[in-house]
């Protein structure tokens, strides 16, 4: 069963000023570390990232057991210790006399609502908690220069698929996007809408079904008016990334 929360972060990226809304879900189910890997990015996501103290409180309520997160050894014996993405870490919620790296052997990490401790990356068998961020790129682009972007440096161009997530998209992200619309995964092609990850478009995306003339076949998300929109795909503007 998959829980989620969001938490909102500002980046700047090779020079590029982005807005990250991380999200965190979890399975119940217990996995060794390379089926726990699997299933975070058939989710569009990564073992979690976690680097602030509000972020782990929030994780925390999603590991009420042990969980995988992200977080590995950069080599082993070494005390360093970095995200998927390859960030080093600069947070850290390690419990007492961790990481203590038993039999040299310990170079991941799992949590709990106390803490992180390190633990043997191959024999260790535990729940899963994930990450996936909702990344604004400040960046004006056309809709086949965003999506070629997301694709080369996060996962894809990003795709909305709850009420939730639709909602967080307007509070925390209209404040600072550079341009009234923003580029997101929607496209129409072959007679219907649909999210760049295959699935079709369903609520909360009210578009018409009626094909749109050429070239407004792009779909954007607009925070003025709060409303999705069939848009030119020439066009420039601000846009959201998965990763």
């Amino acid at each position: 069963m998959k829980s989620l929360f969001f938490n909102c972060l500002l980046l700047v990226l090779n020079g590029t000023t982005v807005s990250v809304i991380r999200e965190y879900f979890s399975n119940s189910m217990k996995m060794d570390l390379i089926t726990a890997e699997i299933y975070c990015r058939e989710n569009n996501g990564h073992l979690a990232t976690i680097t602030t103290k509000e972020e782990f409180d929030k994780a925390a309520v999603k590991a009420p057991k042990f969980s995988w997160i992200g977080l590995k050894r950069t080599a082993p014996l070494v005390n360093i210790w970095q995200w998927p993405n390859r960030e080093i870490t600069n947070f850290t919620r390690w419990f007492s006399n961790e990481p203590d790296n038993q039999f040299s052997a310990e170079d991941c990490v799992v949590m709990d609502i106390s803490g992180w401790r390190d633990t043997n990356c191959v024999s260790g068998i535990f729940v899963t908690l994930c990450s996936r961020s909702f990344t604004l790129v400040k960046k004006k682009k056309t809709w086949d220069e965003a999506i070629q972007h997301c694709r080369t440096h996060y996962t894809d161009l990003a795709f909305v698929s709850t009420k939730k997530q639709l909602g967080y998209f307007e509070t925390l992200l209209k404040k600072e996007t550079e341009t009234d619309s923003v580029w997101t995964g929607l496209r129409f092609l072959d007679k219907k809408w649909f999210w760049v990850n295959g699935e079709t478009m369903e609520s909360p995306v009210p578009l018409s079904s009626q094909c749109p003339i050429h070239p407004y076949r792009c779909g954007s998300y607009n925070f003025n008016t709060l409303s999705w929109e069939n848009r030119n795909c020439d066009e420039r503007f601000n846009f959201v990334c998965y990763y």
